[in-house]
């Protein structure tokens, strides 16, 4: 798997978030993808992952924005790093952070993504 074939499979993930639609979140992740959201849940497996995408919907929660600013990749590894901005509504709030995913792939699909979050308030302590 190559950087190209990397980032067109999280941003098709990306995607999927962006407009609601779970066929195509499904369709990079690995039938055994383990997903950690940067708040704790996890999930594991498709019927999980799955679960998750219709328990989300259901409760018209939305991910407005879901910028990705970098990436970073160890081919060997076959591992990435992306950065990026995210927003949503859930829980009857806007949501608004920074963070990154490292995520992992096999030859074909995404099998792991561990999310990490930041504020986004960002600032310099010591001038």
């Amino acid at each position: 798997m190559n950087t190209h074939e990397m980032s067109h499979l999280f941003v098709q993930y990306v995607n999927g978030w962006k407009t609601s639609n779970k066929r195509l979140i499904l369709s990079v992740c690995d039938p055994l993808c383990e997903i950690t959201e940067c708040y704790g849940p996890k999930y594991h497996g498709i019927g999980q992952i799955e679960r998750w995408i219709i328990d989300w919907i259901s409760k018209n929660h939305r991910v407005s924005q879901w910028d990705i600013l970098g990436s970073f990749f160890d081919l060997p590894a076959r591992t990435a790093v992306f950065e990026w901005t995210f927003a949503c509504y859930s829980d009857h709030r806007d949501h608004y952070f920074k963070g990154c995913s490292i995520v992992q792939f096999n030859q074909m699909y995404i099998i792991r993504i561990k999310e990490f979050r930041m504020e986004p308030e960002q600032y310099y302590p010591f001038k």
